[in-house]
């Protein structure tokens, strides 16, 4: 994978520049993490900075995360929209805050907020930016009928790139490539501590395999619960597997997966950690990264176990295929396919990553060089709108 940049050099805006972005929730989800990063290196740099959420959470992690959005100067705001309704009044608030806050620019990040950034950029007559995060999960037609109000697209990797292109029909030379990126600051090198699962529900000595990605149908848990079924069956029982992100217990993936746990009595091989902050020291204490998703963007999740040095074990996707074109980082097994998984695990046949490729990750997708991706592309966007 080639990574193209808008520019090496960060060059200061000939506006002072005032950024809103609009994302669903404040959560650790792959694009509301980078916006939290993106905003915390951006301030640095911009006169004024807000994020709104749609959604409220009422959780540990939101708290957290406001406050230190806060604490550097970003300002914030949780709309409380409720799934399906409240659009109108949505918007409105958007609008608002803008015209208070003299935002002069609007970046929407996933396909909801996307759809609120462009109107409210509209109301205010400032330019909009929209990422695109995934795969699966946009409309063509709603970009068909809406791409006008959008200044430039930002695609998080090259497949993410393609589908823009072939399945959404977005023109190529109005899309800007700005690969997902990791603040390594927050996963520095730790060391293991042999009782750390214990207060999880574990056990010292077992082999602990780790899975960071909300509940959910696109993530494919049960691809890895049947692949630790499987290992149970043919003996190897010393084996756990930990998620590590949201749930929610009346969403039917969650039901069939617990039915499918319970059903087969392996609740003690499987542990739901909800959401915790300290991700850091689940991937340096675990042996094996697994991730069953059955599409992904550019998973930051997957970024984060390469840097920490874990072994990964990974259904193929294209940007898999990416990231192991730069370096061997993964196993990859064809989508699904709890059986290979379950060789893999009983066999150990997997190994922890190079201290070369580390470096290269590292210094490939930067946290600093993802914030003057963005600022560059803001003050082209914005000098392009002087009359």
């Amino acid at each position: 994978m080639t990574k193209r940049y808008i520019n090496n050099k960060t060059s200061e805006c000939s506006k002072p520049l005032r950024v809103l972005y609009i994302i669903n929730s404040f959560s650790w989800g792959g694009a509301e993490k980078l916006v939290y990063d993106l905003s915390i290196g951006l301030i640095k740099k911009a006169e004024f900075v807000g994020v709104i959420a749609l959604y409220r959470q009422d959780n540990d992690t939101e708290t957290k995360m406001i406050a230190d959005l806060k604490k550097v100067g970003v300002k914030t705001a949780i709309l409380g929209k409720t799934a399906g309704k409240g659009r109108i009044k949505s918007i409105y608030d958007i609008y608002q805050f803008g015209k208070i806050n003299r935002v002069n620019i609007i970046h929407g990040h996933c396909s909801v907020p996307m759809l609120f950034a462009k109107i409210a950029g509209k109301m205010l007559r400032v330019p909009v930016v929209c990422t695109i995060h995934n795969t699966r999960g946009y409309s063509a037609k709603r970009e068909k009928n809406s791409s006008w109000m959008v200044s430039k697209y930002v695609s998080i990797g090259q497949a993410v790139e393609n589908y823009m292109i072939q399945e959404l029909n977005i023109k190529k030379n109005n899309i800007v490539p700005i690969f997902n990126s990791i603040n390594t600051e927050q996963f520095p090198i730790v060391k293991k501590d042999p009782n750390f699962w214990v207060k999880y529900g574990g056990k010292k000595g077992e082999q602990v395999i780790l899975n960071v990605a909300r509940v959910h149908q696109q993530k494919n848990q049960l691809c890895l619960a049947r692949a630790i079924n499987r290992c149970i069956k043919d003996g190897e029982s010393n084996i756990r597997a930990y998620i590590l992100g949201n749930f929610d217990e009346s969403d039917q993936t969650y039901i069939e997966l617990r039915k499918y746990i319970e059903n087969e009595g392996i609740a003690d091989h499987i542990i739901f950690l909800g959401m915790h902050q300290n991700v850091n020291d689940f991937l340096h204490n675990a042996d094996c990264f697994v991730m069953t998703s059955k599409y992904e963007g550019l998973s930051v999740a997957f970024l984060e176990a390469v840097i920490s040095g874990l072994a990964i074990v990974v259904t193929d996707m294209p940007f898999v295929r990416e990231l192991n074109s730069i370096s061997n980082c993964s196993t990859v097994i064809q989508q699904d396919d709890d059986k290979a998984l379950a060789s893999i695990l009983e066999k150990k046949s997997y190994k922890q990553q190079s201290l070369e490729t580390i470096s290269l990750f590292k210094e490939k997708f930067s946290m600093k060089e993802f914030v003057d991706q963005h600022y560059n592309l803001y003050k082209k966007v914005l000098d392009s709108t002087v009359s």
